[in-house]
């Protein structure tokens, strides 16, 4: 059996017991509504007849089948437990929003809200579960029969490193690297290792390509070139062949389209929850501020912002009243070079201003900037001119403008201030082109631990 025999059986399998799953968790939700101890809970207007609610299963049926293949919801991809739990709430939860919408206009029969309800909640903890078991499953199988996938990024340049770093986190692949680019050489490496595919990651000879291509697809060896377009927009390409030619496409970043109004959304959801828990301690800690120094508790700051926007970001004030105009005889003092600016011993912070760096407390009040569409909670953070002067000078950099800034990012939780600027961009950079909910999710709970570890936090 070859790998992609079992990849299309294992996506067809999943597709099946998918929905199976869907199937199972609409008629258990019906005998928890109405057969058994839940039903004495909850008012009913006796029990409705099994067959209405089975003719309604065909439709779930149709409805998730024509999602799942839309979708590819039973393909696989390299995701993490994240990024997975995201997705499948987000799949099931398009197909019940459909299937409430449908029960609503049908008039001749009142199906109830609760077993939809159910029946949302049991197919994602089944399904979810069901996908992690044969992700595990399935990496089991391919290492028993095939071993680990081999590959080789062949090339000499800073594109096949990235590729490399890339490839190192999936679990189920091996990866050489070679810079050798003599094709006997490296048919001999590839015959010696029992290489899978070879990736070519470097600028070569058309001739060259047509010579080494064929040798080793003659091995029976997936051959794939890197181009060298991918080395500025790495993650953001994908082949387009709808002209009838393949043609590389440059992607729209993934925080586009539904996916911004799906994180605007939990924002403004998570911005409320917490402002709603936070706002005495804000007012507790506005009193100490102004009770320590000179001055108003809310320091407002230009920053740049969304597509190199300026906003003013607001801030608990950490510093005395004139750290501005003190900045300027301070500024050839950083710490981090000349590109941003940062002093673990700056003297322009006061008393209570180092306990609220120390903790990340004084970036509480960007909440409003939030909720008035400035800012996200999580995402690159929003650099005063100084600095941004300095990103824009860089092409590849300005790419972290086209996503709000965030209160927390990527290399907040990396490190903070004792990652140097070319760190801080690249991460920045990985979070705008690799952006999911899954992700902003681990950053939110690693922000929690990094804050209390106070590492880099000055």
């Amino acid at each position: 059996m070859r790998r992609s025999t079992l990849y299309h059986f294992t996506s067809f399998f999943t597709f099946v017991v998918d929905l199976a799953i869907i199937s199972f968790s609409f008629v258990l939700s019906y005998k928890l509504r109405f057969h058994s101890q839940l039903s004495s809970f909850l008012p009913k207007k006796g029990v409705p007849p099994f067959s209405e609610y089975v003719n309604l299963l065909y439709i779930i049926v149709v409805i998730f089948a024509i999602i799942f293949v839309y979708k590819k919801f039973a393909s696989f991809t390299h995701r993490s437990g994240f990024d997975e739990f995201v997705n499948v709430v987000n799949i099931i939860s398009t197909g019940m929003v459909i299937l409430l919408a449908l029960t609503f206009m049908y008039r001749q029969f009142e199906y109830s809200r609760v077993v939809i309800l159910l029946s949302w909640i049991l197919s994602i903890i089944f399904i979810f579960l069901f996908h992690s078991f044969v992700r595990v499953l399935s990496r089991y199988i391919l290492r028993k029969i095939f071993g680990r996938y081999k590959v080789v990024v062949v090339g000499e340049s800073e594109t096949s490193l990235k590729v490399i770093e890339i490839l190192k986190k999936l679990p189920q692949v091996k990866v050489y690297y070679s810079t050798v680019l003599d094709k006997n050489k490296l048919i001999s490496f590839i015959q010696k290792r029992k290489i899978n595919e070879v990736i070519l990651a470097q600028s070569v000879e058309q001739n060259l390509v047509a010579e080494i291509s064929d040798e080793v697809i003659k091995l029976g060896v997936a051959f794939k070139i890197v181009p060298d377009i991918i080395e500025l927009r790495l993650g953001e390409v994908c082949i387009d062949t709808y002209l009838g030619i393949p043609l590389l496409e440059i992607k729209p970043i993934s925080l586009s389209g539904s996916n911004f109004y799906i994180k605007r959304v939990l924002d403004i959801f998570l911005s409320i929850l917490i402002l709603s828990f936070s706002i005495v301690p804000m007012l507790i800690i506005s009193l100490l501020i102004m009770l320590d120094s000179p001055g108003p508790a809310i320091f407002l700051q230009d920053r740049i912002g969304y597509r190199g926007k300026k906003f003013k970001c607001y801030k608990f004030r950490s510093m005395v009243k004139d750290a501005e105009r003190l900045f300027e005889q301070l500024k050839d003092k950083s710490e981090r070079g000349k590109l941003v600016f940062k002093m673990k011993s700056d003297p322009r912070v006061t008393r209570v201003g180092k306990f609220l760096r120390r903790y990340s407390i004084d970036e509480l009040p960007q909440i409003i900037n939030v909720l008035r569409g400035e800012m996200s909670l999580v995402g690159p953070r929003p650099q005063i001119e100084y600095e941004a002067r300095s990103v824009f000078q860089h092409s590849i950099y300005k790419r972290r403008y086209n996503v709000l800034p965030g209160i927390t990012g990527l290399w907040q939780v990396s490190g903070r201030a004792d990652l140097d600027f070319e760190d801080m961009m690249k991460l920045d950079l990985y979070y705008v082109e690799y952006w999911s909910l899954g992700l902003d999710l681990q950053i939110m709970f690693k922000t929690i631990f990094a804050i209390f570890s106070k590492k880099g936090a000055y």
